[in-house]
């Protein structure tokens, strides 16, 4: 769904949004507002002709019900999720395609709290500087927290990027990989993210083994946001 929706009838607005924080007008609150409500995909505000432009498509949310030209918006205070892997588009390795594929990311935790070379991982195959994955959930959130479970010589992520609604990879967080360093015991790793402006429900996940000379085993991963 996309269109361009008068705001002036457009019920409730937002006025400490946490993505919005700059000031606006009550038209273009509103127009905040159209947007959170909508899954915040895209939305720009035209102030000369107090028309509100958005596009929904692919957004966690649909807007109201349509009346007289214009989106009637619900009180909308959001939902809070926690999803881990529902599907597995792309890696560079894996040790097989059974026991410690890279499909063993999917669902909850196999092997954690358990350290070691487990079955029930994800084991990378060969020491490499560019080992990644890339991975998807089933709803689109505006993500808060990503939570690695790695169970063998952890450590070795260096890069963390979200899908924006134009198909482009944001980064949200990354290290100086000389500063990476073996973790020799099981832990949930949860790195400080940025937050972004856009729902998104693809994480692209870059690990560096070189720094382990190791085998590197990831059981699962969470993700925590709203919608």
């Amino acid at each position: 769904m996309s269109g361009k929706f008068s705001v002036d009838k457009n019920i409730g607005f937002i006025e400490n949004s946490p993505v919005f924080k700059i000031k606006k007008s009550l038209s273009a609150l509103r127009c905040a507002r159209l947007l959170v409500e909508s899954g915040l995909c895209a939305s720009f505000y035209d102030s000369t002709k107090s028309e509100c432009y958005l596009d929904t498509s692919g957004c966690c949310n649909s807007p109201g019900k349509h009346s007289i030209g214009s989106v009637r918006l619900r009180q909308y205070s959001g939902l809070f999720y926690r999803q881990w892997v529902s599907k597995v588009t792309g890696f560079k390795s894996q040790w097989d395609d059974n026991g410690w594929s890279a499909a063993q990311v999917k669902g909850p935790p196999n092997v954690y709290p358990q350290y070691g070379d487990i079955e029930g991982t994800w084991c990378l195959k060969g020491e490499s500087s560019d080992h990644y994955i890339t991975i998807e959930y089933s709803k689109k959130t505006y993500i808060q927290s990503i939570n690695i479970y790695e169970t063998y010589n952890g450590g070795s992520v260096w890069r963390i990027s979200f899908k924006a609604p134009n198909g482009t990879w944001h980064t949200v967080w990354e290290v100086n990989r000389a500063t990476l360093s073996t973790v020799t015991s099981s832990r949930i790793f949860s790195p400080p993210i940025q937050t972004v402006a856009f729902p998104a429900n693809e994480v692209h996940i870059e690990i560096d083994t070189t720094n382990t000379h190791e085998h590197y085993e990831m059981d699962a991963v969470e993700i925590t946001g709203q919608c």
